[in-house]
């Protein structure tokens, strides 16, 4: 699902701003930092698949850039800011 089709208080900035950052789950926290998808694939999927590569969030950091880019939708800026975020 695309964020734009989620009811406004659903999506996950509006949700953080609301209710703060831990009524987040790790798939939205995802979503939040990667801020969009592309054109075959919304945000979701691709956090979806960041949250399977690195098996979770505990383990994002000990990622690399180039591991993270294998992921349909992540570039070299995406995946620096995920872990930027982490560390």
């Amino acid at each position: 699902m695309k964020v734009k089709e989620m009811e406004v208080e659903q999506r996950p900035r509006e949700k953080a701003l609301r209710y703060g950052l831990e009524s987040l789950s790790d798939l939205e926290l995802v979503a939040l930092i990667l801020q969009s998808g592309n054109k075959n694939r919304s945000v979701f999927e691709i956090a979806s698949d960041v949250l399977k590569e690195s098996e979770g969030l505990s383990k994002l950091m000990q990622m690399h850039v180039n591991t993270l880019m294998q992921i349909q939708g992540i570039r070299e800026v995406k995946a620096l800011q995920l872990l930027a975020s982490v560390e």
